[in-house]
């Protein structure tokens, strides 16, 4: 699929999805064909869909009672909710050099192994939906929706640090401000896959698999509560340096022609162009 008008696809502009891009060929080039079907809004709700198949059978394998109809029908509908509001909300905001913009930011939500974990659990995906609503307004109505969920993936981090026994599909509502605030999908997997290991560290403590109580207390969830943590941390870490360079994007005004991160040059810069070559 082709980018989108004056946007990148994550192929070119995230290191990590590039890196993985290549086991299918990728990255893609800026001479792919457009598709007349398939934006990123259209990706984001297949990949979805394709997620909360799969987290129904993990509740299934897990033992765990699925939900009814009704509920699932609600699940559904505010999980594909939350990944058009962000693509909505990504469209609408301004896209810096960093940042992948033109709704491709949806796909942090889209396809977040937390999602896997926790959609069925609770109503919390439909608090996640209000909050990408949240979002959307703050896009709509012009103001720095990015940088307003950066501030919000900061404090969720800080909230969720500060309460160590809320449950663990409470991220979810860190996830939403994360997959638009948070720059790189590196981190946003970095920190899921801390929250996956928490919980998994908690299972092998509580079925005798970890040597976690010998000599003393049960120190399982001591030990899920510092990798969460560190989780935590390196997410809101990753949040204030998105804030950081925001900010110093805003007030310096500069396009830098090299792509952050990268050390690959833009395709639309012109390095060569000097001042004996106006038109160059």
């Amino acid at each position: 699929m082709s980018p989108s008008p004056g946007t990148d696809p994550p192929t070119r502009r995230d290191p990590l999805v590039a890196l993985l891009s290549e086991v299918v060929g990728g990255p893609v080039g800026r001479r792919a064909l457009r598709h007349p079907w398939w934006t990123p809004r259209r990706v984001a709700l297949a990949t979805t869909a394709a997620t909360l198949l799969v987290a129904l059978g993990v509740t299934a394998l897990g033992s765990g009672t699925p939900p009814g109809p009704v509920r699932l029908a609600l699940l559904t509908a505010a999980a594909l909710g939350t990944a058009w509001l962000l693509a909505s909300a990504d469209t609408e905001t301004d896209t810096d050099g960093d940042a992948l913009g033109g709704g491709w930011a949806a796909m942090g939500w889209a396809a977040a192994p937390l999602l896997v974990l926790h959609a069925t659990e609770g109503w919390w995906v439909v608090g996640a939906a209000a909050g990408a609503l949240l979002l959307w307004g703050v896009a709509v109505a012009g103001l720095p929706a990015r940088f307003v969920a950066s501030l919000v993936t900061v404090a969720g981090c800080g909230v969720l640090l500060g309460l160590p026994g809320a449950p663990a599909a409470a991220a979810l509502l860190v996830l939403v401000p994360a997959a638009l605030g948070v720059r790189w999908w590196r981190d946003l997997l970095l920190w899921q896959l801390g929250m996956a290991l928490a919980l998994l560290v908690e299972w092998w403590a509580a079925e005798g698999v970890l040597e976690l109580t010998a000599g003393g207390p049960d120190r399982g969830d001591l030990a899920a509560t510092v990798v969460r943590g560190a989780a935590l941390a390196w997410l809101g870490l990753a949040a204030l340096l998105g804030l950081a360079a925001d900010l110093r994007g805003r007030w310096s005004g500069d396009d830098d022609a090299v792509e952050p991160g990268r050390g690959v040059a833009d395709p639309d810069g012109d390095l060569l162009a000097d001042g004996r070559d106006p038109g160059a």
